[in-house]
Parts: structure tokens; sequence; C-alpha cells
């Protein structure tokens, strides 16, 4: 007998002892509580994903394209979560980068069931990302359903070399049958075009769903927690659905629940800004003389605001506002409502983040198109439609200009020399960050398309959510009058977010004050060691094409490189009290 096949005896004796330990709670009445593993969030940044969960690392292989080279699993009540990385970029969603990444589960533990997908595997679902569909084989064979049928999430939607996924635990994909009937699965990724698989063939890569009993899962509430923070909403409201006469009770009642400062809503076409106006004063009447002030450009973007609106400047599909805060506020506020170009116009959308960077350096600087005090806090909502190319937001956070023939010199774009923040606000329940999902029937699984960015050197995020009226429960609806449905009116959801106002402002130079941080040996053969008397945040590392080689454990101060190819790569430090993050060229031999 072959090493790896008593290895492969091993497992399966362990998987079977696992799982009758699980079928013994099961039976001793546990089944009434929620159950979870870890706090996986499918959120583009994968620090969640702990060393220890299960992982297959595939070997040195020489595909004819993508080579896959690891993924890992875990699972909550809700979700079984399954990450994986390649080793280049791809979207993995639609055809930017050419590739035919499945992943295919084995969810009955039995091969001789389900379709073949290849030895020690009989698979009840195949999906493939970049078609949109899945294949499912319970009770009758290669049954198509899309992914949106499966409630599948996935992240990042812009090109990137690692990915998370997580689909429904409850999945009934044919009305009776449970996908997932036993406590034990196999999973496998396998990339068509080039004929990598993981675990290659003749291996199996087994996961058992991890059912300890924790807490039931709590809601946030939608109130402010200080009355004096201040409250953005954006919200597409679907080609002025939310504005027509079917729609107009269940936005009431949102907008009501939700009892913003400043709405910025995408797609209001036909509604005028004196209906616009009407409703807001109507639903949340304010004592100021003049009601809501609101302002509308010809793209459909349509801000209203309960302080008065002294500029504002149109852009490419981007809306530029000043707001003449309260003197409660050290200053006023710019706020910019976008909706980019949608789908694969990613020439359109990167020009337009350009743009918006140019826009945001010019403001920081005296004299051009638009001066700002010092330290005016800035915030850029909307549907950004980043579906393509992750260049698109890197600019819009660090201000890497790409057309700087026309744009400008790019530069970062918080008051003190960092990057804006990107907010990933949760749904109230604390378990999603999507903010779109397919109501037409496209197949296309939910994603994040609505953000938020912000200078957080002269602002500090507060609460921030997703509403989503349909995963509330029956006391949150009814402590809001809100209705399950009501958010059903458009296929994206209010993003919420509240701020408040730093009285002081750091600068980049106060921030490089006694940071002291020293990597050595450089070069290095091997293990890099971190020398500074500050608390080490994270340390990232990439290779000289951007890409992420290794994330290293927070409070990391000894980096194992021997796994890396020789050449140069950038080492990212941040520590606790220096906003922007300590950067070297370390060479590896």
């Amino acid at each position: 007998m072959t090493r790896k096949a008593d290895l492969q005896i091993q497992n399966e004796a362990y998987v079977m002892q696992v799982y009758s330990l699980f079928s013994f709670l099961f039976l001793v009445g546990y089944t009434s509580l929620v159950f979870a593993q870890g706090n996986i969030i499918i959120d583009e940044k994968f620090d969640d994903w702990d060393t220890s969960l299960p992982t297959y690392t595939d070997g040195l292989d020489t595909p004819n394209g993508i080579d896959l080279i690891e993924m890992q699993a875990s699972n909550d009540a809700e979700y079984l979560y399954v990450k994986f990385t390649i080793d280049e970029d791809v979207a993995l969603g639609n055809m930017l980068v050419d590739h035919t990444i499945w992943l295919s589960i084995d969810a009955d533990n039995n091969p001789s069931t389900g379709f073949a997908e290849q030895s020690g595997y009989g698979t009840e679902l195949s999906i493939n990302f970049n078609g949109h569909f899945g294949l499912y084989n319970v009770p009758n064979p290669d049954v198509q359903v899309t992914l949106g049928e499966m409630g599948l999430q996935m992240a990042p939607t812009v090109t990137s070399s690692t990915f998370e996924v997580a689909i429904p635990r409850d999945l009934r994909l044919d009305g009776v049958n449970d996908l997932f009937s036993t406590n034990t699965i196999r999973l496998v990724i396998h990339e068509d075009q080039g004929n990598d698989r993981m675990p290659n063939i003749g291996e199996i890569f087994f996961y058992t769903f991890d059912n300890t009993p924790v807490d039931p899962k709590t809601y946030m509430d939608l109130a402010k927690e200080d009355p004096s923070h201040l409250r953005a909403v954006a919200y597409n409201v679907l080609r002025d659905d939310a504005w027509e006469p079917a729609g107009l009770p269940s936005t009431e009642r949102i907008i009501k629940a939700l009892d913003g400062d400043i709405f910025c809503f995408q797609e209001s076409y036909q509604t005028t800004i004196q209906a616009a106006k009407s409703y807001l004063d109507t639903w949340l009447p304010l004592n100021n003389g003049n009601g809501w002030y609101a302002y509308k450009d010809g793209g459909g973007r349509l801000t209203c605001s309960k302080w008065p609106i002294t500029t504002t400047w149109d852009l490419n599909r981007k809306v530029a506002l000043l707001i003449d805060l309260p003197a409660s506020y050290p200053k006023d506020l710019l706020i910019i409502n976008g909706h980019l170009s949608c789908c694969n116009n990613n020439i359109s959308r990167q020009e337009q983040v350009d743009e918006f960077a140019a826009f945001v350096l010019d403001a920081k600087t005296a004299g051009g198109t638009i001066s700002l005090p010092d330290s005016t806090p800035i915030i850029f909502l909307g549907d950004m439609n980043l579906v393509g190319f992750s260049q698109q937001l890197e600019t819009i956070i660090t201000g890497n200009i790409q057309d700087e023939a026309t744009y400008g010199q790019r530069g970062p774009l918080d008051w003190d020399g960092s990057d804006l923040m990107d907010v990933r606000p949760l749904h109230l329940d604390s378990q999603l960050v999507f903010t779109w999902r397919d109501l037409q029937g496209d197949g296309f699984p939910p994603g994040r398309l609505d953000f938020l960015f912000y200078t957080d050197a002269v602002m500090d995020q507060m609460k921030a959510f997703i509403l989503q009226t349909t995963r509330m429960p029956a006391s949150l609806l009814a402590q809001y009058q809100l209705q399950s449905n009501d958010t059903e009116i458009s296929d994206h959801l209010p993003l919420v977010v509240d701020y408040a106002f730093k009285s002081t402002v750091p600068t980049s130079q106060d921030e490089k004050i006694d940071v002291d941080i020293q990597l050595y040996p450089n070069p290095s053969g091997g293990v890099l060691f971190i020398e500074t008397k500050k608390e080490i945040e994270h340390v990232l590392v990439r290779d000289m094409l951007g890409r992420k080689v290794m994330n290293a454990p927070t409070h990391n101060h000894r980096l194992d490189l021997a796994g890396l190819a020789a050449g140069i790569y950038v080492v990212e430090i941040k520590v606790k009290g220096r906003r922007a993050p300590f950067i070297s060229n370390i060479q590896v031999e």
C-alpha cells in the first residue's frame, strides 16, 4: 500500500469518528442552537482566514494556463466558505482574463454518486464561475442552475488572484433534496483550460462541518450611536422604481427608518428635485425654514441634504457638492455622488476614477478648479460598478492616476498623505457585505457594487451597515415600521455610514516620528526580521507587479521568505500610530 493511499484511509477514518461525534451532539438536543466555526465574511480582505483552518496547498506543477495554488474551507450555521488562490489576476465572474475555473462539491462524501469528476469524487454540484451557472446532480444529472438561484456569494468583483466563496448549507435546488446530506464533504477546484486540479488526481480534500454551539446571532440597531454623528446614505433606486407609485410606500419606510442627514441616490432619472424635496419634507420634516436641500445632475444622481448645498461641480458620471454644515462641525463637507460606467466599460471607468483623483488633488491645492480649506472632510459614495480591473479601485483609494498626461500627477488623496478609507459595511446580522443582488434573473451572484470612501485623517467612521429588510427579524422590522420586502424595490441595497469629525488632524510628518523600522538581512535568503518598537498591525509582501504573495499574521516580527522565488519584493508594514504603511524593497536570493 502506498503512503498516499494509507493517508487517505486514515483521513477517512478520522472523518467518520468526527461525524459520529457530531451525530451524537445532534441527538442530545443541540439542534435548536445557532452554530459557527469561524467569523468568515465575504469582504475581499481575507484576513479572517486563519492558518489553522483546513488547507490544501497544491504541489509544484506546470499547467498550460492558470496555476491553482491553495484552498481553504470553513463554515458557520448558514454557509460553507471556500477560499482559493491562483497564480495570476482574473475577474472570477467575467471574461476580462479567459479562464474556466470550477468548484465541484462531493456533498454526500460518496464518490459513487453524482458526477464522476475525478478519482475519489462523485460531485453533486459543480460551479462554473465564469459561466454563472452550476450543474446540479441531485437526483437527476446536469440540471443547470444559476449562481443567483444558489444564493452563492463571492468576492472580490474586481480582478484578483485570491477569491472567497460562500454557499448556503440549506440548499435544496430541486426543492426536495438537501445538497449537503452528510456532515463531511469533498472539495475540488479545477481549471479546465490549463488542466490544473486542486487537489491533484489521486488525492482528496475532505471538509467536515464544525457545528460547535454558539450564542444566537444578534442584529445591529439602525439608530445613530450619537445624534451629533453625520449620517450619509448611498442608494441606487433602479431607474426611479423607488419613486414610482408602487415603490413609494417602501421608499418612505426606508427613508424614515434610516433617518439620514445626506442621501445620495443614483438612477433617479425622471424624479425631479422638487418631487424629491417634497417627499423628504413630508417624511423627515426639518424646522429650518427651508426644508431639505436637493441637487440633481444630468445623469440621475440626486443628492438631498439637511443643510445648504453651496457649490456643485458636475463631473464625468459624478457630481461633487459642498455642504454648508452647522457651526457645531469643525469644517464643511465635500461629498461626491458617483455612478460609474457599468459592466465591461473598463476604459471609461478608469477615466472616471482618474478624474475623481485629480479633482480631489486639485481641491487640496490652492488654485485650480476648486480650493478647499485645509482638512475639509471628503466622502465619495455611490454605485461604483467595480466589476473589472482592480486598478480602478486602487486609483480611488490611493490616487494612483493612470493617465497622468490628461489628469495630472498622481498623489495621495487624504490630508495626511495617506490613502482614502474604503468602508466595508456589513449587513445588520454582521455576516455579508454584498450591496447588489440579481432581481432580473440574469444569473449573476450578489456582489459589492456600492462603495463609500472617505478621508479618515479628519473623520472617524462610527456605525456602518447595509439594509436588507428580507434578512431582518420581525421584531426589528416592527421597531422601525418596516416590511420584509421593502428593500426589494431595487436590486441595490442602501449603504449607511455615520461619521464623527476629528478636531485635530495629524500630518504625515507627525506620523513618521519615532517609527524607526529596520528590515534585515537585505538581501535575504530565507528569514527576514522586522525590528521596531511600535506595535505591528499587519505585514504585506507584494511582487513587482503588485500582486500579494504573503499576508503575515498580526504582530509578526519574523517573515519566512524561503518559499519565494528570487527577485525584488515590496514589504508594507502597518504599525500602530502611523496612518500610512512603512514601505521598503527587499531582495530575495
